[in-house]
């Protein structure tokens, strides 16, 4: 864990501060139940974020719209978090109110100075979870936690996200992408990575080579079966849209401390034993079903499986899996 939060640390270097906030209601002829609700930290800015709401006879906020007059800070993402708060206040009851009661709620945002370890994402910096270091990481963080949270973290790394869009945009490999955070029942489980659009087949089949070679050198992820790089003159779109051809890669990131040669041999036992079909041949898919019927020794030891794929003549998608958080029939 200590191991963990020191490169966090080293990653937020450039982080000075926190987003800290005071709110007052505006209602008249009411008072606010309890403490308001204040809007999760951002790093947006100084100032001030006025939410117009409507109040209805029983206390409840109906409708908030940030920007109100008195707004000094201009920013999407608080004022996304503002109005989230806002939703979330309660008054006291009147029958004497209108239907809906309108009033204000007012944010005063400061940046106030803080420690680096201060700055990260409180499901960063959990130390009642021992085994933050044993899931699988994405540019230095878990892929674990609420997906706000991530999206936080990403948007502090530089990645930008238009309100109306539903993905992050940056750069991620030296490579422009975009980034959709995935999550089950409130924690994040997959961060799909996806390259920008191209028409070019050797440029598809360059990068796609590129992360074949990359990955295959790094000694956090484990194959148990190897692509070959894809030959000059590959007729990648034909074999995709006229052969049915798939090109993908899988890798798994196992447990620290969990031996490599032993859990390959283990895996490649069990699954002889339960399924007939070569296991180079898997899919992703395949391999997520196969891992929650084998036994614990063999999917436990998996905290997270990474992999890519060429999709039809436009991208290459990249995909992190926290296979602890996706479905295991909870829902049933």
């Amino acid at each position: 864990m200590k191991k963990l939060i020191v490169s966090l640390l080293l990653v937020f270097s450039a982080i000075v501060g926190t987003m800290a906030q005071s709110a007052n209601a505006s209602l008249k002829g009411r008072t606010v139940l309890g403490t308001l609700p204040a809007p999760k930290s951002s790093f947006g800015g100084e100032g001030v974020v006025v939410v117009s709401i409507w109040v209805d006879q029983y206390g409840n906020v109906q409708k908030a719209i940030p920007g109100a007059q008195g707004t000094t800070l201009v920013d999407s993402k608080v004022w996304a978090n503002a109005r989230k708060a806002a939703m979330e206040a309660h008054f006291n009851m009147s029958g004497d109110a209108p239907a809906l009661q309108e009033g204000t709620i007012t944010y005063k945002f400061t940046v106030t100075s803080t420690t680096k370890e201060d700055t990260l994402p409180s499901f960063i910096t959990n130390s009642k979870d021992e085994k933050r270091d044993n899931i699988l990481l994405f540019m230095g963080i878990p892929v674990d936690g609420a997906p706000e949270d991530v999206e936080q973290y990403l948007l502090s790394k530089g990645f930008e996200k238009e309100s109306y869009e539903d993905h992050l945009t940056g750069v991620f490999n030296g490579e422009k992408v975009e980034i959709r955070i995935n999550d089950n029942h409130g924690k994040v489980d997959c961060i799909n990575v996806a390259y920008e659009r191209t028409s070019d087949e050797n440029d598809t089949r360059i990068k796609y080579n590129n992360l074949l070679s990359r990955f295959n050198r790094n000694s956090k992820y484990v194959s148990l079966m190897p692509r070959e790089e894809l030959p000059l003159g590959e007729r990648v779109y034909w074999n995709i849209e006229k052969n049915s051809k798939y090109y993908d890669s899988i890798y798994f990131a196992l447990i620290p401390g969990t031996p490599i040669d032993s859990w390959k041999e283990e895996f490649l036992l069990e699954y002889k034993l339960r399924y007939g079909k070569p296991v180079n041949t898997l899919s992703y898919e395949e391999i997520e079903e196969v891992l929650f019927c084998l036994p614990s020794t063999v999917s436990d030891a998996v905290k997270g499986i990474v992999w890519f794929t060429i999709v039809n003549q436009y991208t290459i998608n990249i995909n992190y899996v926290n296979l602890r958080n996706r479905p295991r029939g909870e829902d049933l």
